[in-house]
């Protein structure tokens, strides 16, 4: 089940990279972008297809999550440093160039597989602030913005006291 799990998270990230670089080669030949967009669009398509990777592996583990989210983008930068030592033929990296890379793989994955729900038993259930989301809806919704402060106060503070009728 674990080397099926780590298969499938690089499965997802491998075809990610793939789908990405094919849109990054597509729009850097059309609108001739040069050298330096299509170089952050390569580390944002580490960092993404990582996270995707990071992310699938964690919910299909649902245990220890930020190691298999580790081990995906761990064994994804294996690969990809494997792949472009076999196309080049030498090792055509330079030292810093191999540590960043590292990085954005491990911490892809580990992010991917850090994003879980906030409500993970009773508990958390019972704490959860349940009477605050109308306002935080209300206020998300508006951007943060109601107006005159003397209104959102007085918003907030009928919510709280449950005054609000419907109809």
């Amino acid at each position: 089940m674990k080397l099926k799990t780590i298969l499938k998270s690089l499965f997802l990230a491998y075809a990610i990279t793939g789908a990405f670089l094919f849109l990054l080669a597509f729009l850097v030949f059309q609108l001739d972008l040069g050298r330096a967009p299509a170089a952050a669009g390569i580390v944002a398509i580490y960092v993404v297809s990582c996270f995707a990777g990071g992310f699938m592996a964690g919910k299909l583990m649902r245990r220890d999550k930020y190691f298999w989210g580790i081990l995906t983008g761990l064994t994804y930068f294996i690969l990809l440093a494997a792949a472009s030592f076999v196309v080049q033929g030498k090792w055509d990296m330079s030292f810093q160039h191999l540590i960043t890379t590292f990085c954005m793989c491990l911490g892809g994955g580990a992010l991917g597989a850090h994003k879980e729900g906030c409500i993970k038993d009773r508990d958390d259930f019972e704490r959860f602030p349940w009477e605050e989301i109308p306002v935080r809806f209300f206020l998300f919704r508006h951007h943060g913005n109601v107006g005159h402060p003397q209104l959102g106060q007085q918003f907030a503070h009928t919510f709280q006291a449950g005054t609000v009728q419907r109809g």
